[in-house]
């Protein structure tokens, strides 16, 4: 997926869209947000996810950042919700 990413931000997103990887990038980032989601509901407190993600999380987060901005730019909203909880702990 890092892979699929780097390509296509280099292509400025161009036949991106819509595509098998698109799905599946956004699926596997989805994960994220859904435990973003728990945390903030506190179902799963930060510390015990950030334990046991470790630096997964800030590696995957810088990977994805440019889908994120693309996401952001074709549809509006706002960025993930992972790195607000992370800073406001």
């Amino acid at each position: 997926m890092h892979d699929t990413i780097r390509k296509y931000s280099a292509k400025n997103w161009k036949g991106f869209d819509d595509t098998y990887q698109d799905w599946e990038v956004r699926g596997f980032a989805y994960i994220y947000e859904l435990i973003a989601q728990l945390v903030k509901q506190r179902i799963i407190d930060l510390d015990s996810i950030t334990e046991a993600l470790s630096y997964l999380v800030v590696a995957d987060w810088e990977a994805f950042s440019p889908l994120a901005n693309h996401i952001m730019e074709r549809y509006g909203g706002e960025s993930s919700s992972f790195p607000k909880l992370r800073m406001a702990s």
